[in-house]
């Protein structure tokens, strides 16, 4: 199996409007992308996504599967893309989170992410929780 196609099934399992295979293709390995994937015993379990365009940067999405949660991965990823991120030249980052969502929003505040606005029903039946960060 393609690392493609765990990526998409964990997408799968933590959001509720996955990318297509074809979405998730051609943003991680758009040249502008950023990504960082999380192994564990041989195994993903989890991926993390973003995008540097000039300065400025977003994290698209971060994903972990459930049994592989609260035990640092997220952090490691977000990490992981944050340095990236930097290194391509991006001086402040963005990303959303659904409102509803208190330990992702917990995370990205733990990195100094900071509130911005709110995108009400965003996600439908929850609002976005716009963040940003000057890295």
């Amino acid at each position: 199996m393609e690392v493609y196609d765990i990526i998409c099934g964990i997408d799968s399992q933590c959001f509720k409007n996955p990318w297509t295979w074809e979405s998730m293709v051609f943003e991680i390995s758009h040249p502008l992308s950023v990504s960082s994937v999380a192994w564990r015993d041989g195994r993903v379990v989890g991926f993390a996504v973003g995008r540097v365009i000039a300065d400025e940067a977003e994290v698209m999405k971060i994903a972990t599967l459930e049994k592989h949660r609260r035990q640092g991965i997220a952090r490691e990823m977000m990490t992981e893309l944050l340095d990236k991120m930097r290194d391509k030249g991006a001086v402040t980052c963005y990303l959303e989170a659904a409102s509803q969502n208190n330990a992702a929003i917990a995370l990205y505040e733990s990195f100094g992410f900071e509130k911005v606005y709110v995108r009400e029903l965003y996600y439908g039946d929850d609002d976005a929780i716009a963040m940003r960060l000057t890295l």
